[in-house]
């Protein structure tokens, strides 16, 4: 057949992309067509001949069918083949920062698929931006692939050959998403806020609406994804690319926050209760008075006590003298109580006069049960040695201008409380108040209304409140009063109430607290309902702090409340209740909340209140090297799913590094309450975002590397 003018040899020479031009087609219809045409001329011609050309078509087009029908499915095989050449070489580019590391994984996939390992075949190009527009880098895949032909086909229309190919992008993800919404929540502002997200992402998982009020605003990220619209209408300044209407980004942290790790422990501490009361018997009863003189006035002279006799009232000395208990370990002495002591208390041992000597008791090795002690004048001093265990029935007392102490290791069991209502000091140490000491258990409370007292490295369980009903607050510290707690294990039950202008401390030394536990709250008085509950003016101070914190029920505080100030040892504070910096609705008192090396997991809402322009947390480890299917570090986390959510209110300034987690309820931040990492990394990843009158987030992880490469198509 005659070559016709302006028709090529062949049409595989035209077809570069898998779809046949119309130039080629329209030469093989003209082809067809003519010969049709001398057909109908030669009216010689047989019906057969005619046949046989009408067959000849029908092949033709079946044949042109299933072409183009292997040629759509090599498209789509050749297209998927890109995909993945692209994410392999974006991740093989990220593990490696090596571009032939990045060709090589290119190659390797795509051969593995059947495509010929040649530089025709598969292209890579390596692009420091990707088209997106978020800074981020990319790889350019190329996929070039023969397509074989049926030889009917090849010889009927002279097509020699056909290939197919696709190209994809894969996106290189080197940045985190530092300001997040999941749980199909999104980001909403008013009143001019400001959201700074330097080398990290802001992500949410509905709408974003930028200043709907016609406020000026100002949002900066390396890159900006809704699953929803972004509505601006001008009034926000956007420094960085935004895609809306998208699926959820994969590198979203709603997977690791659902998954109920992370609250974990909240049901444990929501279980605990107080501790056992001191199993001590019944008090001991009978003996005749007994009156330190001026005849021991001395531990040289000391009169010298036999274990194992009850021995009378111990009362008011006419001189400052000793008196001393003989025996030896597994021996038992008893001092009852013959009257009550100044009226009212059955003490063992009772100060109750106008001089002010002291009685210095020394207990050795053995098992002592006292019926009480009170002091309104004077001192009792109680000096241990070879750490006995003491029983004290109708509790330790001190008023007016009395003082008591035990110093010196020794197990000592109260049952009745410990009440300090006097000018001296209450002390359960004197020589050795930075080394192990004494281990103190109480029942009833343990009450300093007014003075001081210091319990130096004392393990401290307190198994009740205080009171005669025992339903007050289990450590009740009065206004003006300083307490001091050493180095030890705390388990406190009822709570903890401090009253203005105290100062209340644990950890003196770099030894630590290995825990505090709050088994229960208070059900009478002003913390009735709280585990922690400080008024203004206070200071509650965690010097050396304790590692593990357990507290079930909430925590309101108002003055100072120093988590860890020391920072050397890791502090988790787990709170099966509500934490409201500023009274229970962060509307009373300010001044600081701080904390270093600390995790606070709270199972209700957390308020921050107007007053607090001082609020400085670091988590237990920075945030440097991150993977994107577990949590960077948890500083500050709420469970709560009620739609009040949490609030950071005016004038609420928190510097905080690490986590800030809610992903199952909101973040009100208003009046220009700022959360600002101060340069650090700071994750904010809650259900929804609310910034309203000028308040604002500041984040900075330029510094953090992702150690599992996160790569995606983005062609």
């Amino acid at each position: 057949m005659a070559r016709e003018e302006g028709c090529p040899d062949g049409l595989g020479s035209a077809i570069a992309s898998g779809a046949l031009p119309a130039a080629s087609l329209n030469c093989s219809a003209r082809r067809v067509s003519a010969v049709a045409g001398r057909l109908r001329a030669d009216r010689g011609g047989s019906i057969v001949l005619m046949a046989a050309l009408s067959f000849f078509l029908l092949v033709a087009a079946t044949a042109m069918a299933l072409d183009l029908t292997q040629l759509y499915i090599a498209k789509s095989n050749v297209q998927r083949i890109a995909d993945q050449s692209a994410v392999a070489a974006a991740l093989a580019y990220f593990q490696s920062t090596n571009q032939t590391t990045a060709n090589n994984a290119a190659l390797s996939l795509a051969n593995a698929n059947g495509i010929a390992d040649t530089s025709t075949n598969v292209t890579t190009t390596f692009v420091v931006s990707s088209p997106t527009g978020d800074g981020n880098n990319a790889e350019l895949i190329t996929i070039t692939a023969a397509l074989p032909l049926i030889p009917f086909t090849k010889g009927s229309f002279n097509i020699p050959s056909m290939s197919v190919s696709a190209s994809a992008w894969g996106e290189i993800e080197t940045k985190i998403p530092c300001i997040e919404t999941v749980n199909n929540d999104g980001i909403f502002t008013t009143g001019g806020p400001t959201l700074t997200a330097t080398g990290c992402n802001i992500e949410s998982s509905s709408i974003i609406d930028w200043a709907l009020d016609g406020s000026a605003g100002t949002v900066t990220a390396s890159k900006i994804t809704a699953v929803g619209a972004i509505t601006n209408a001008g009034h926000t300044v956007i420094n960085g690319p935004e895609t809306a209407n998208t699926t959820a980004p994969t590198d979203l942290f709603k997977g690791v926050l659902d998954s109920g790790a992370l609250f974990g422990t909240i049901t444990t501490v929501a279980a605990l209760t107080a501790a056992s009361v001191p199993s001590i018997g019944s008090a001991p009863t009978g003996g005749a008075t007994s009156t330190c003189d001026a005849a021991n006035s001395s531990s040289a002279t000391a009169r010298a006590y036999a274990y194992g006799t009850v021995y009378g009232q111990i009362t008011m000395p006419n001189a400052t003298c000793y008196i001393k208990f003989s025996g030896g370990s597994g021996s038992t002495g008893y001092i009852s109580a013959a009257s009550n002591c100044n009226g009212s208390n059955a003490a063992a041992i009772c100060l109750s006069g106008g001089n002010n000597y002291t009685l210095n008791i020394m207990l050795g090795p053995g098992t002592y049960n006292i019926a009480g002690l009170y002091a309104s004048a004077g001192a009792i001093a109680i000096i241990a040695t070879g750490n006995p265990t003491i029983n004290i029935w109708n509790g330790i007392t001190a008023t007016a201008n009395g003082a008591i102490s035990i110093d010196g290791a020794a197990t000592v069991n109260v049952l009745g409380g410990i009440s300090d209502s006097s000018n001296g000091q209450m002390a359960f140490c004197v020589s050795s108040c930075t080394t192990q000491g004494v281990t103190l258990t109480v029942d009833g409370g343990i009450s300093i209304s007014t003075g001081s007292a210091r319990f130096g490295d004392a393990n401290v369980t307190v198994t009740s409140g205080d009171g005669t009903a025992r339903t007050g607050a289990g450590l009740d510290i009065g206004g003006g009063v300083t307490v001091t707690f050493g180095d030890g294990t705390f388990n406190i039950a009822n709570g903890i109430n401090v009253s203005g202008g105290s100062n209340l401390t644990f950890g003196t030394s770099s030894g630590g607290c290995p825990s505090l536990t709050i088994p229960s709250t208070a059900t009478t008085g002003t913390s009735a309902g709280y585990a922690i509950y400080t008024s203004g003016g206070t200071n509650l101070t965690f010097t050396y702090a304790c590692a593990s914190n357990q507290i079930n029920g909430s925590v309101a505080v108002q003055g100072n409340f120093v988590m860890n100030s020391a920072g050397t040892v890791a502090s988790t504070w787990t709170i099966a209740g509500a934490l409201g910096i500023g009274g229970p609705s962060c509307n009373n008192g300010g001044s600081t909340w701080s904390g270093t090396l600390v995790q606070v997991i709270v199972r209700d809402s957390i308020c921050v209140g107007a007053g607090y322009s001082y609020v400085s947390l670091s988590p237990q480890t920075p945030i440097t090297t991150q993977t994107l299917s577990t949590l960077p570090t948890v500083t500050l986390a709420g469970k709560s799913s009620a739609a009040s959510g949490s609030s950071i209110s005016a004038g609420g300034n928190i510097s905080m590094t690490g986590g800030f987690y809610l992903p199952y309820q909101p973040l009100y931040m208003t009046g220009a309450g700022t959360l600002n990492s101060n340069g650090g990394c700071l994750v904010v990843d809650v259900k929804a975002l609310s910034l309203q009158n000028g308040s604002s987030i500041l984040t900075n992880c330029t510094n953090v590397t992702l150690s599992t490469a996160e790569a995606r198509l983005v062609q």
